[in-house]
């Protein structure tokens, strides 16, 4: 398999070069990235990908640690103030993509811990 990791995308850095690694080493790497729950495939042609710090599963934690220790239970949040907010600036999930953001939050809504909501075309989750 032939990845173009000028494509590959992290959510905190984009990966522009990897120097000389054979193209059978860089698979080896992210199929790797990818049992451990640190990559996602953006594309079914695996050209491009999320290189996560951490899975998914690990922020869908960080987020619902973060919404019960700030009493947010049973309280509609917006994406925006999840994501941009005031409440959430010292948070290592404040900037996060929203694509990453609501992976997250599926994966707690799958949980029953979550259940996200769309108000006018904004996105919000509430916690439970």
């Amino acid at each position: 398999m032939s990845t173009n990791l000028s494509r590959v995308h992290s959510s905190a850095t984009p990966l522009s070069t990897v120097g000389k690694l054979s193209p059978e080493t860089i698979s080896v790497i992210l199929d790797e990235l990818r049992k451990t729950g640190n990559l996602e495939w953006i594309d079914k042609n695996k050209r491009r990908a999320w290189v996560l710090w951490k899975s998914v599963d690990e922020w869908a934690k960080v987020l619902y640690r973060w919404a019960v220790d700030n009493g947010m239970l049973s309280t509609v949040c917006t994406f925006y103030e999840l994501i941009h907010g005031q409440d959430t600036t010292e948070e290592e999930f404040h900037g996060m993509d929203q694509d990453l953001l609501l992976k997250a939050l599926r994966c707690l809504e799958h949980q029953k811990r979550a259940e996200i909501i769309s108000m006018d075309g904004n996105m919000g989750v509430k916690f439970f």
